[in-house]
């Protein structure tokens, strides 16, 4: 599904991705984790079009979008969270999910309109189910628990109907309960027959969800495997805990 090529982006004098190159195949879930200013974030904004590859490229299902701009990543099928929660806290849980259908209400007829609203509706419905916020759908995002803002801001991108789901520290903040929700439904957006992509600080939860990882160290790919490859790599061990006592420590994430 997803085919990166000899990836580079550069920041003026900034180096944040290095050659890299990997393949996605459809219907995963792929785990990216790394230390902390690994290039992580910077990838998935390149995947979705917010930044501009340096050089390579980016090909999905079979087309090169690397020159598309952002709405058209979109278009085609490509559907992102962010790191940081970024809901209007003033729409309601119900208007937050239209708001994610806005591009499958276009190309209507007036003869259409009813039965496309009934099947937007019912996808809603679909949606709030999946997240369990079906008694929520008329609080205000703003109002929601921690837990369910997260929820929200991810079935947003799946109302636009994604074929692949690019997902940034979707457990950022959470406690253990809800990062065990939260991983029960990553595994049903997985059954739907959705790609997804999880970049998250919280290793375990990666390793547990994941049919592959790919672990990056400045801009870099250094392991890429199973999960239980990966926790045994000792590449990706002294990534993260460094080597010997003049060597950085990282962080996890």
């Amino acid at each position: 599904m997803l085919e990166v090529q000899a990836l580079t982006k550069k920041f003026g004098g900034l180096l944040a991705i290095s050659d890299l190159s990997f393949r996605v195949e459809k219907g995963i879930i792929f785990g990216v984790i790394g230390p902390n200013g690994a290039g992580k974030t910077t990838l998935f904004n390149l995947i979705s079009g917010i930044d501009r590859v340096t050089s390579g490229r980016i090909g999905f299902n079979g087309v090169d979008i690397t020159p598309l701009k952002t709405y058209q990543f979109s278009n085609l099928g490509i559907g992102r969270t962010f790191q940081n929660i970024r809901l209007f806290p003033n729409m309601t849980v119900e208007e937050t999910l239209r708001v994610g259908q806005y591009k499958n209400h276009t190309g209507l007829n007036l003869l259409g309109i009813r039965a496309k609203e009934k099947k937007l509706k019912e996808e809603l419905d679909g949606l709030l189910e999946l997240l369990n916020l079906g008694d929520k759908r008329d609080h205000f995002a703003g109002e929601l628990p921690y837990g369910h803002q997260r929820l929200l801001e991810i079935g947003r991108a799946l109302a636009g109907h994604p074929k692949l789901l690019l997902l940034d520290e979707p457990a950022a903040g959470m406690n253990e309960h809800e990062t065990e929700i939260l991983g029960e439904k990553i595994t049903r957006i997985k059954e739907l027959g959705i790609t997804v992509i999880i970049i998250e600080h919280d290793i375990s939860l990666v390793l547990g969800l994941s049919n592959r990882v790919m672990v990056l160290q400045f801009g870099k790919k250094i392991a890429e495997d199973v999960p239980h490859k990966i926790q045994k790599n000792p590449f990706v061990i002294e990534a993260y805990l460094g080597k010997g006592e003049e060597e950085t420590h990282y962080v996890v994430g």
